[in-house]
Formats: structure tokens, sequence, C-alpha cells
């Protein structure tokens, strides 16, 4: 998923939405994404895992600067594909 689709899907949605990842795919709980690095190519962002969510406000400011056409990775190299809303509407990006 490039970064552009992603700001286009959560444009109207509440700054302070929790992100989490759903990695591994088969854990139904997912994990909090409490970093952002490039990757390799020095274009493309790779989600790390830790113990405290970035919230969506938190994840635009730290992109702002970053080209609309960056991939947003898993830990692994993997792209995203998309995401889901829980009942609580916190993103699980899968």
């Amino acid at each position: 998923m490039q970064l552009s689709q992603f700001e286009a899907l959560t444009q109207y949605m509440d700054l302070k939405t929790p992100i989490y990842l759903k990695y591994p795919a088969s854990d139904p709980n997912g994990n909090p994404v409490s970093q952002l690095k490039f990757a390799a190519n020095h274009r493309d962002l790779l989600l790390v895992i830790g113990s405290k969510p970035l919230s969506l406000g938190q994840l635009m400011a730290q992109t702002a600067q970053v080209s609309h056409q960056a991939l947003l990775l898993r830990p692994n190299g993997q792209s995203i594909l998309g995401f889901q809303l829980d009942k609580h509407y916190y993103i699980y990006l899968n």
C-alpha cells in the first residue's frame, strides 16, 4: 500500500487512532506499530513493532516529508495490502 493511499483512506479519521499490524498474519490480536524506519532502498517505510502504538497523527507527522509514493512495508519487507478497523475504530494493517 502506498503512503498516499493510506492517507486518502484515513483522512477523516481521528488523529488519536492507534495503529496495529497483524504480524505475523496468523496473529488475531495484532501488534503495536511503534516506529517507522526507511527500508534499504531509502524510499519505502518499514513498520517497527514495539510496546506502544503510534497514533495516526504521529504517523502522519513523521511521514510529512516522505514521498507519497513510498510503500508501507511489514518488518520482513513485504508490502502492506490494506487495513481494517476493529469495534473501537483502531487501525489494523494487514
